[in-house]
């Protein structure tokens, strides 16, 4: 009964990730909405010649998809370390039971398996930095798409003050000699000084804000399931790290008794 309270607990902990992410992508969509509403993002959006805020957009989608699916990775990921968190409290590492689910908790304990079954000393904290270095890489990728976004929203202010600059100087040009041209011109202007603004507010706010603290949410999980995993196998496995007799008899020991 105790063991299934202190399961049951730990699940529960395993959803942190998942919680806090969809907690922030609600944020995200509460956000944007209030951009659209006050702003009118989305008719600029569909407006915008230069594309711009197209790639940002696309960049953004790319960045949480990527981002959605690590999430529910990582979550996955807490769920089966508790677990072999609970088989090495009473047995060590020996008593952690080998599953098909290919997560990466079992990769780092089947490491661990190969290197005491050939009697070397197992170093618990270079392992796990090559273990989960990929979900790391994942989260630094997301990241590397809110920068980017932020890049092409300075480059959209550019180009938006460029089309501004040209559309004053065609205004200024047809002053006092077509009125037609007068107003083109200066049409062309305010619409240069949309893009500049709207591309730099989307890029700041999507990839600035909202794609950054969902790369934060992702690399802190890595970093919280490598501290468990370095917990556990520092209190509950620390004497089958180091090659000794002791330690090929406790693992022949529960071989025995799974057989």
């Amino acid at each position: 009964m105790a063991s299934n309270v202190i399961q049951s607990s730990a699940d529960q902990r395993a959803l942190r990730t998942f919680a806090l992410w969809m907690g922030w992508a609600i944020s995200a969509i509460t956000v944007f909405a209030m951009m659209s509403r006050q702003t009118n993002v989305i008719s600029f959006i569909e407006n915008d010649h230069t594309r711009v805020t197209w790639l940002i957009l696309g960049m953004f989608v790319l960045g949480v998809g990527v981002s959605l699916v690590q999430a529910m990775k990582l979550t996955g990921e807490w769920f089966r370390a508790y677990r072999i968190e609970s088989q090495m409290i009473n047995k060590g590492l020996a008593g952690v039971r080998e599953t098909a689910g290919g997560h990466l908790v079992d990769h780092f304990v089947e490491a661990m398996n190969t290197i005491t079954a050939r009697n070397g000393r197992v170093n618990v904290d270079a392992l796990i930095d090559v273990e989960f270095s990929s979900q790391h890489r994942i989260s630094q990728f997301v990241g590397l798409l809110g920068n980017l976004m932020i890049t092409l929203g300075l480059i959209g202010t550019v180009l938006g003050m460029t089309i501004t600059m040209n559309g004053l100087s065609g205004a200024l040009g047809s002053l006092g000699v077509d009125q037609s041209l007068l107003v083109e011109g200066l049409r062309t202007a305010m619409n240069g000084m949309g893009i500049a603004f709207y591309t730099t507010l989307i890029g700041s706010v999507l990839g600035g804000v909202l794609l950054r603290v969902f790369s934060w949410i992702t690399d802190a999980s890595v970093n919280g399931l490598q501290d468990l995993m370095l917990r556990t196998c520092i209190v509950h496995a620390s004497a089958d790290l180091e090659p000794s007799d002791d330690r090929n008899f406790r693992a022949l020991d529960v071989t025995v008794q799974q057989l």
